[in-house]
């Protein structure tokens, strides 16, 4: 067991190989902004968030580099959200549905990613479209090759 200060508004964990469910720690920092997993500082290939796991205050998220593959999550979980970013999660197979009510979700940024989560990026930004939100801002860039093969 580990204890983070709880005055922290960013976050950057890098091959520190934690199991998601150590999520539990920091999902605790109250006035946690910014939290960037890189290269595998988390480790396992399920991340599933309860609905009492809520990042309160967490605004930008970037998952970057791991095996990643089911990503259990809704809109309650990140009330604040707006910005998230994907760099070669070629495991995860889609983005959590209920981000498309996330209102205060500005952008999604795919970047070496699976195909399937492109798609499912795609189907978040038609969702907000149809309640008037076209605000969301989608990038998706090389999902389309080579990243669906990996499993």
């Amino acid at each position: 067991m580990y204890t983070l200060p709880t005055s922290l508004r960013s976050l950057t964990l890098s091959y520190t190989y934690l199991p998601w469910e150590d999520m539990a720690n920091i999902v605790k920092l109250p006035k946690l902004e910014v939290l960037k997993i890189k290269n595998y500082g988390f480790y396992g290939d399920i991340w599933r968030l309860n609905d009492g796991d809520i990042f309160n205050q967490l605004k930008f998220l970037l998952i970057r580099t791991n095996d990643l593959k089911q990503w259990k999550a809704g809109s309650v979980n990140f009330p604040m959200l707006q910005r998230v970013v994907l760099r070669t999660c070629i495991y995860l197979e889609e983005i959590p549905k209920d981000f498309g009510e996330i209102y205060t979700l500005e952008s999604i940024e795919l970047y070496h990613c699976r195909r399937t989560a492109a798609n499912s990026v795609n189907e978040i930004q038609e969702e907000q479209e149809s309640m008037g939100n076209d605000c969301l801002s989608v990038l998706i860039d090389d999902c389309s090759r080579g990243a669906d093969h990996a499993s």
